[in-house]
């Protein structure tokens, strides 16, 4: 059943990719790389051809194996892409914190001066300490 549904969704995909390419080059009113695109239709001509001819000698255990494999590979590229961007993030996140630990009562703000000397002449006018 996942076979089936990744199969689908991936064909889906390059379904409407290529149909956003085609609405791409309709409006930009010229076809890119046509020489290629003709060297890309007989291959896939004679790949369909090939794998026509040999579908009766494919058995599932073999296609089950192949879709493991690029499961397993398509796994192993995406764990290592979002390695990548953790560390990314956490350098990014490392740059923003400053790399210093804020100690507590200790500060550069004027701002934060006053309201603290506020708060501990309120603490003394009640006879406690309030920090």
């Amino acid at each position: 059943m996942a076979i089936s549904i990744s199969i689908f969704f991936a064909s889906f995909a390059g379904i409407v990719l290529l149909v956003a390419f085609r609405l791409w080059e309709l409006q930009r009113g010229a076809r890119v790389a046509q020489r290629v695109r003709a060297h890309v239709d007989e291959w896939v001509d004679a790949t369909g051809r090939s794998v026509r001819a040999r579908i009766p000698t494919l058995d599932h255990s073999s296609i089950a194996r192949v879709f493991h494999v690029l499961m397993h590979y398509s796994a192993l590229i995406l764990l290592a892409l979002l390695k990548m961007l953790e560390k990314k993030i956490f350098r990014v996140l490392e740059y923003v914190r400053g790399r210093r630990k804020v100690s507590r009562g200790v500060t550069n703000s004027d701002f934060l001066k006053s309201v603290s000397a506020h708060k501990q002449s309120l603490g003394k006018e009640r006879g406690n300490s309030v920090e």
